[in-house]
């Protein structure tokens, strides 16, 4: 799946209806498929989107939208959220059959709220390791030393200045030692493989 493109959030409005599919748009603004409304209410899609189209009040709030699916990206008519209602309102409640009416009624009351409360409700990105506070890093010998030079300068606490470069020149000696070691080390295994190749050619 392609991370970038907005996924499908399965909403149950209601216990005898199909769920819709809401979805947060790359912009921020939530809505769901033109599909999934009309098959909660059981009418035909096609109709409902040339109706849309007409409106000027919901004409703006229609919108095509490439979809993460898991058999690949698909292009889908999406409606956006606050425009449910008043797409739902239009539906003439009065003709419908008793089953849709209430589910054209529970969108009207509560679509909104409830795409909007699943969409939050996603889970978040896997937690990266918190980053590590500076005070729980080991200081270095140049930290060290800086830290005493900064003490110095801003005459905050003599004593601790000192400590702090003799610790910090220590410390560079000791690193200083320590390469040392690693480079006779890497001489070493250098002659000790010069060797083997002359024996081998040998």
């Amino acid at each position: 799946m392609s991370s970038h493109l907005p996924v499908l959030v399965p909403v149950r409005m209601m216990d005898s209806a199909l769920p819709i599919h809401a979805l947060k748009l790359s912009d921020g603004q939530d809505g769901a498929t033109i599909r999934s409304l009309c098959r909660m209410v059981d009418i035909a899609p096609n109709m409902q989107i040339a109706r849309i189209k007409r409106s000027s009040t919901l004409a703006p709030a229609l919108l095509v939208v490439l979809v993460d699916t898991p058999g690949g990206p698909q292009q889908m008519d999406v409606l956006l959220d606050w425009a449910i209602p008043l797409w739902a309102n239009g539906l003439n409640i009065s003709r419908l059959p008793e089953r849709k009416r209430g589910a054209a009624l529970v969108l009207q009351h509560d679509a909104v709220a409830a795409i909007r409360q699943a969409l939050s409700k996603r889970a978040p990105a896997p937690e990266q390791d918190p980053p590590v506070r500076p005070a729980e890093t080991p200081a270095s010998s140049s930290d060290k030393i800086r830290q005493g030079l900064s003490l110095l300068l801003e005459h905050l606490d003599v004593k601790q200045a000192i400590s702090l470069l003799v610790e910090g020149f220590s410390m560079l000696e000791v690193e200083r030692q320590e390469e040392q070691a690693k480079a006779a080390e890497l001489m070493r295994n250098q002659h000790a493989l010069v060797e083997r190749v002359t024996a081998v050619e040998a």
